[in-house]
């Protein structure tokens, strides 16, 4: 389990005020050079839209994405698995949420329902969890070990993320 925060000082504040500054502005090159949307980014390895980094999903594709986990990916056209590696830098700014595939919907499995076929969850923010070969489950986080919650065994979760 994380350790819970102690929230001791281990040095004095520094004086003064936070003043916040806007992201830096990307400059004209970004958007000459690098990858839009939905273009394989495997060369640039880089992104013109703001807030988004290259990932690569396999050995001849990679996207512009805010975040990337291995496995089917709800934001993807298809359902493949992705092998997620950041290929190149974050692009300055904020990306808008990102939304859900069509297939999302018609394969993946709704929260704390088993998706040990599947290996994704419908809704959002959820992980399928695995908990033993018969059983993996969509939760937020996992815990390895015995859930006290589990109300037929007392089975040890492996916690291996299947997507």
């Amino acid at each position: 389990y994380p350790s819970p925060w102690r929230c001791t000082a281990l040095g004095p504040r520094t004086p003064g005020h936070y003043v916040w500054s806007p992201p830096p502005k990307v400059h004209p090159w970004v958007h000459m050079k690098c990858s839009k949307t939905l273009e394989n980014c495997m060369q640039t390895q880089c992104c013109q839209n703001a807030g988004v980094a290259c990932f690569r999903k396999n050995s001849s594709w990679a996207s512009c994405k805010t975040i990337c986990s291995d496995g089917p990916d709800p934001t993807d056209a298809d359902n493949l698995h992705w092998k997620c590696k950041q290929l190149g830098g974050r692009t300055p700014g904020v990306a808008p949420a990102p939304t859900t595939a069509d297939w999302v919907s018609k394969l993946c499995v709704a929260k704390s329902e088993n998706c040990l076929s599947s290996g994704c969850c419908r809704d959002p923010g959820h992980t399928c969890f695995q908990q033993d070969t018969e059983f993996a489950m969509c939760a937020h986080v996992c815990s390895k070990g015995v859930h006290l919650e589990d109300p037929d065994n007392w089975n040890n979760w492996t916690c291996k993320q299947l997507g």
